[in-house]
């Protein structure tokens, strides 16, 4: 579960996150009674209704984190800036894999003798050098995505070169830019449900709460796979970091788009 410190000064208290904290719990409320009554997700009428309560959610949340906008140009104070940051390292980092060269990447950064470090070894290397430290909620947050990103990712490889090929296999299937989509959408999920869950937990249970979060979290992946390729990102030039930026900012908007009420 979260702790007191994953809670920045700005969100104990602050209205707009009050709303998503409610907007949490109602959902929570129909998780409970799902529990009890499994046959109301067979209801057409109440899946819409339940639906609509997860839209409302990401919404409140958008809002609360200071707006699509602001979010997405990193003008925010309240969430947006770390993630386009460690976006736009990210890319860059990707299209140095899809040129072949992580194994003199790691080395070049620090990380001697590439080739016999472990999954675990590499993975804590990429958060420190595209992350750095983490000073606030936000830089938190956006750590927490890249962390839980390259865990998936990496989920059944277990050495140097098992990572190297799978990274230019992902990239090469699915682009750079999809894979900031799901960066973006981890991002949202963690930088949401870090100082809620917490408080979801003590009112609701466990139980409740794990149910709750992990139906968000698929509900942000789901809502995400409907996000055309970005136009113009075969002409992004990844060794540029105005460009990575740039693209990042562009990936970023088009996933608050879809989580923005018309």
């Amino acid at each position: 579960m979260g702790t007191s410190q994953s809670i920045s000064p700005g969100v104990s208290g602050d209205p707009n996150w009050g709303q998503t904290s409610s907007a949490v719990s109602n959902f929570a409320n129909s998780v409970a009674n799902e529990i009890g009554n499994p046959s109301l997700k067979e209801n057409q009428r109440y899946n819409k209704k339940r639906e609509a309560k997860l839209k409302n959610i990401l919404n409140k949340y958008v809002k609360a984190a200071g707006g699509r906008k602001s979010m997405s140009t990193g003008k925010s104070s309240k969430g947006g800036k770390a993630a386009i940051s460690t976006a736009s390292s990210f890319g860059g980092f990707l299209n140095v894999v899809s040129k072949g060269e992580l194994s003199s990447y790691a080395e070049n950064k620090g990380l001697t003798n590439f080739a016999n470090r472990s999954k675990e070894e590499i993975v804590n290397f990429l958060l420190d050098d595209i992350c750095g430290a983490t000073t606030n909620f936000d830089e938190g947050a956006a750590k927490s995505a890249l962390d839980k990103l390259l865990n998936e990712l990496l989920e059944d490889v277990s050495n140097s070169s098992e990572i190297d090929k799978l990274l230019q296999d992902k990239i090469a299937t699915d682009g750079i830019d999809t894979i900031l989509i799901d960066f973006f959408g981890t991002y949202i999920f963690e930088h949401l449900s870090q100082p809620l869950q917490e408080r979801l937990f003590e009112r609701k249970g466990e139980d409740i709460c794990n149910r709750t979060m992990d139906e968000i979290r698929e509900f942000i992946d789901s809502e995400l796979e409907t996000i055309n390729a970005t136009t113009g990102i075969d002409s992004v030039n990844w060794d540029n970091p105005i460009d990575c930026e740039k693209i990042s900012k562009e990936i970023f908007d088009n996933v608050l788009k879809v989580f923005e009420n018309e």
